[in-house]
């Protein structure tokens, strides 16, 4: 036995849209649990695919349905049976492996692994002998209602497991094979039409073929299935730097154009062959109040302009007497680029509120008032002018959707169109005044040009329109708790005592080093702590016992202290050399670290004692015996030199003294009247010492 076939063969059903089908006959009886599997290959949104049918009659009953309709797949049971469909759209071209369950009333379709429940149909049985038809049905019965023939391939159709073929082929014993009773037009292999053979492809194009279907290669210029589309942007018609934009029977230049009060005029020539029912304008101004376009025609009037910012609209045409006006409410009058629309509301009918639309968001609409479309524009001699009192720039502008150009272009082919007349003196591009130049910030800030009007970022620092002006940082009263001090691009607070931080807002936890005593509890306060005490404290730190303390009942100063009674309880004087608040502690003189360059500290009472260095003396080490030694040596010279020099200056004036007195002595005289004076006494001080005066006792 030969071996199965690596790949089951395909078969094309309709091919050349001839009518195909194939019969077979059932051998097993399935019951109401069965299942349909095949391959599609198709284009054709609709045809039948598979039909149960009982052989009672000529044309049998047919109880089950497998079909295409719009691209999904549809089964129905029973001629009056609802259908259920697929969500998966199937006729891509492509290749798709389908499978239909029924499980009693329950179906389920099956693709690229995903199941998906569809619904309940009436029950059916599959019996042995009925009748089972593969895309399409004999020419003496009627298919339409399940479209039609079906058009495509199909390949390794089976119900449940049992294949349904054309042809014999070698099977394993495995495999079951049924093959068809009977078969119309159908070709094996997946073959698609000749679907060049009509040359489909227009103007040039070269037609290649698909799976039933056809792609043209299209010249440059041509575009389309057919090529049947002329594109005419590829030969760049457009001068001035316009952007191209293809239609159907032509194409546009659009550009964007600045005006300062100086219109354009336009005619269409009686090119408008419709009614006119919305008008598009793409605008960027800071005008508040303009005409942008005026339409006329003797009596007749559409107009458009800004009024306070806002778009408005006046309307006078057909046979209404009043003149539909309208505004809307948005400002436009930014410097911003805003897409403006002016439309009627209900287009199909002869009259309706007209809306004004900005950005894609309704303004405003003139209703109560109501006005059919614009006729008049299809008059040869309407006439139309654009920026009549209008500075800014403008984009693109239609009426009727018919575009009007800012520069002359004779060449467009469409039949519709507005002409410009007269010369176009018109600034091409976008471009508001040099707003910037000269520079008008002044103290380093940067000109931003907002299209006519300017702003300037100034440094941090600097305010104003021109940043002239020097901030105030203290103007707003930033300090909460302090004073502030202005700075150029900033400030600094000056806080309160018991406040910090960069604006003072932070109270400074004054009990984070408290001296309450005691079990005292701290409680803080604006630049001080108070201290909550125990029921058995007093005083500022809780210090105090209460009741107050008395000498000798309650205190007893140790080491000779004196207590003496307070208002707050008694206290000890300590003697020099001891502390404590009972006197208890001897004081360490050694506390302090007095002895210097490492001397040793020696506690004494009242008194302390340093054991110097060998290189140091003095009461606490801080003479350096080496340079008392150096000092001495230069005063062992000085001071013996000074006491010989004062030794003999001693001598020689003992010497000057005692010359003299021996000269007063060789030289005395007597003087009679001084003995006369002094009685028997002689003046004679300088040859005899007097004697001592005699008393008597």
């Amino acid at each position: 036995m030969s071996p199965l076939p690596t790949e089951f063969p395909s078969w094309t059903f309709s091919h050349e849209d001839t009518l195909s089908f194939s019969l077979f006959e059932v051998k097993k009886t399935f019951g109401s649990s069965f299942n349909v599997s095949f391959f599609l290959r198709s284009l054709k949104l609709d045809g039948l695919l598979f039909q149960l049918r009982r052989p009672t009659d000529r044309e049998g009953q047919v109880y089950f349905s497998v079909y295409l309709g719009m691209g999904r797949i549809f089964v129905s049971s029973l001629p009056n049976g609802a259908s259920l469909s697929a969500p998966v759209f199937v006729t891509t071209g492509e290749q798709k492996l389908l499978r239909i369950e029924v499980q009693k009333n329950q179906v389920i379709f099956e693709h690229a692994g995903l199941r998906y429940r569809i619904g309940r149909i009436p029950e059916v049985s599959v019996n042995n002998g009925d009748q089972a038809f593969i895309g399409g049905l004999p020419g003496n019965l009627d298919s339409d209602m399940w479209g039609g023939h079906y058009k495509g391939c199909l390949q390794d159709f089976r119900l449940n497991s049992v294949h349904l073929d054309m042809e014999a082929w070698d099977i394993s014993g495995e495999e079951e094979l049924n093959l068809a009773s009977d078969t119309a037009l159908i070709r094996v292999g997946c073959i698609s039409d000749d679907t060049c053979k009509m040359e489909p492809c227009l103007n040039g194009g070269e037609c290649s073929v698909t799976f039933n279907d056809f792609t043209c290669s299209c010249p440059e210029e041509f575009t389309g299935k057919t090529c049947e589309t002329r594109v005419w942007c590829v030969s760049d018609p457009c001068v001035n730097g316009g952007r191209c934009v293809d239609l159907p029977d032509g194409y546009e230049c659009l550009n964007n154009a600045t005006f300062e009060n100086d219109p354009l005029l336009y005619s269409s020539g009686g090119s408008v062959t419709h009614p006119v029912t919305d008008i598009y304008v793409e605008l960027r101004t800071r005008s508040e109040n303009a005409v942008i376009l005026r339409a006329f025609w003797g009596s007749h009037l559409l107009l458009m302009g800004l009024l306070d910012m806002a778009v408005h609209v006046e309307i006078q045409s057909g046979n209404s007497v009043e003149t539909v006006t309208f505004t809307g409410h948005r400002g436009v009058s930014d410097g911003k680029w805003h897409r403006v629309n002016i439309s009627m509301s209900e287009r199909e009918r002869r009259s309706s509120p007209w809306l004004i639309t900005v950005d894609g968001i309704t303004d405003a609409n003139s209703a109560p008032q109501h006005t059919g479309a614009v006729h008049f524009l299809k008059e040869k001699s309407a006439m139309v002018t654009v920026a009549e009192s209008f500075t800014g720039c403008l984009g693109a502008l239609r009426i009727g959707g018919i575009y009007l150009p800012y520069s002359k272009d004779p060449g467009a082919p469409q039949h519709s169109h507005f002409h410009l007349d007269g010369a176009a003196d018109v600034r091409l591009g976008c471009s508001g005044a040099p707003v910037c130049d000269p520079d008008p910030c002044l103290n380093g800030g940067v000109c931003e040009d907002q299209f006519n009007r300017f702003s300037c970022i100034c440094e941090l620092g600097w305010e104003g329109g021109h940043c002239e002006t020097d901030v105030d940082d203290c103007a707003s009263q930033p300090c909460v708790h302090g004073s502030c001090r202005d700075f150029l691009a900033g400030f600094e607070c000056l806080c309160q005592p018991g406040f910090t931080g960069p604006l003072c807002t932070e109270d400074i936890d004054d009990c984070e080093n408290h001296a309450c005593e005691h079990g005292g509890t701290c409680e803080d306060g604006p630049n001080a702590y108070i201290c909550l005490c125990p029921e058995n404290y007093r005083g500022p730190l809780c210090q105090w016992v209460y009741p107050p303390e008395q000498c000798g009942r309650d205190v007893q100063c140790a080491n000779e202290g004196v207590c003496a009674d307070g208002l707050w309880g008694a206290n000890c004087t300590c003697v020099p050399g001891f502390t404590g608040s009972r006197c208890e502690t001897e004081v360490n003189e050694c506390q302090s670290n007095p002895c210097h360059n490492g001397g040793s500290c020696l506690d004494r009472f009242n008194m302390f004692v340093c054991e110097c260095p060998p290189d140091y003396t003095g009461s606490t080490c801080d003479v350096n015996k080496q340079g008392r030694r150096q000092g001495v040596s230069w005063l062992m010279v000085v001071v013996p030199l000074l006491l010989l020099c004062a030794l003999v200056m001693a001598i020689c004036l003992t010497f000057m003294v005692l010359t003299a007195r021996k000269k007063r002595q060789s030289e005395g005289a007597y003087s009679p009247s001084a003995q006369e004076l002094a009685g028997a006494r002689l003046e004679m001080d300088s040859m005899l010492k007097v004697p001592p005066e005699e008393r008597l006792i």
